[in-house]
Parts: C-alpha cells; structure tokens; sequence
C-alpha cells in the first residue's frame, strides 16, 4: 500500500458515546455523539447498517430491553419502508409500556 492510500484509509480516533440506558434527557445527547462518530470515520459507518449496529451495541437497561424489541420484531415482519419501521417501533413502545406500568 503506497501512502496516498494509506492516508486515504486513516480515520482519527474517536472517543466513543457513553453508553445510553433509556434517560430521555440524555437521549439528544447520545444521537448527537454518535453522528458526530459517523462523520469522523464516514469509511467506517458507510451504511445505515453500520451506524445502526453501532448505536445498538452502545445501548444499556431500558433501552437495549426496547431495541431488543424493535429488532426482533423488525426482523420478523421486514417492514415495507421507514414509515412502517417507525409504525411498529412505535407500537412496540406502547406495549412495552403498558406492560412496565409506564405513562
């Protein structure tokens, strides 16, 4: 590999996100991080996959119990486009709710 290759592959490192347990008033914040790692090393998070994959590997408690949720669900009924993804995230969520006595 010659250097302008080399340079061309190099991505800074980065400090990844605390990890995220479902606080909605650190929520913002976590999204914020995680894209500005999306822009830092765009070789890295090329596909929506990939950032996703990430963001879910940095979720804790609540939050990875209803990404745990949304995914198994998600991949069983392979929503047609992102308004049914997000249709059934939230439907997920209501349910989740209901069952954790939450409002």
């Amino acid at each position: 590999m010659n250097m302008a290759s080399a340079l061309l592959l190099w991505e800074p490192p980065v400090t990844a996100p605390e990890p995220f347990a479902g606080e909605l008033n650190k929520c913002r914040g976590f999204l914020l991080q995680c894209g500005l790692v999306y822009r830092q090393k765009p070789q890295s998070f090329a596909t929506d996959s990939s950032k996703v994959h990430y963001a879910l590997g940095l979720l804790r408690g609540r939050a990875l119990v209803w990404a745990e949720a949304v995914y198994e669900l998600a991949a069983r009924d392979e929503p047609a486009d992102l308004y049914s993804l997000v249709s059934l995230a939230i439907k997920i969520d209501n349910r989740l709710r209901e069952e954790t006595g939450e409002r």
